[in-house]
């Protein structure tokens, strides 16, 4: 929020949609009350909880997570690579699968939100290079987190676990 707010700040016409419930079995989640307050200011969405994200991307340029890390892949960056969004993120270990510097992607360090500001702003100021980072993302998630290769990883795991096993003879070997 800190971000949007100074991009916005800068005269910059960004729109945020947040979406998402509150998790209530985690300490780290955004309450209730502060994403209602959020969404009061000007230019932000709440949605709440989504059931179908592509109504989410077919509404959004840009794909931003502002994550401290830790989560390993997130899923929402797969989701938004896999529609072709151009991505904002934090340079951290997952993220970084998903969102490659200057291919789909803009970094900024984590817990910097002037850092975050300053790559939103570049990136909602300029539709050639959103339009070219979104081109990307599809391609940078196809090879490895796309459903061919997903689907081969899972045959050989199960093909692995049904594999035969010998079986000694109780002729010893005769």
């Amino acid at each position: 929020m800190a971000a949007v707010r100074q991009v916005r700040a800068q005269g910059v016409d960004l729109r945020l949609i947040l979406a998402g419930a509150p998790d209530a079995d985690s300490p780290a989640a955004i309450p209730q009350a502060t994403l209602t307050a959020w969404a009061a200011e000007p230019g932000i969405e709440w949605l709440g909880a989504v059931s179908d994200v592509r109504t989410v991307w077919s509404r959004a340029s840009i794909a931003v997570l502002a994550s401290r890390g830790g989560e390993g892949v997130p899923k929402s960056l797969l989701e938004a690579a896999a529609c072709g969004r151009a991505i904002v993120a934090t340079d951290v270990p997952g993220s970084r699968e998903v969102a490659v510097e200057g291919r789909n992607a803009l970094l900024a360090p984590p817990r910097d939100p002037a850092a975050l500001a300053a790559v939103l702003a570049r990136l909602a100021q300029d539709g050639a290079l959103r339009r070219r980072l979104s081109l990307a993302s599809r391609g940078v998630v196809d090879p490895e987190f796309g459903e061919a290769e997903v689907g081969r990883r899972m045959r050989d795991l199960y093909l692995g676990l049904v594999a035969p096993v010998p079986i000694p003879r109780r002729d010893g070997g005769r």
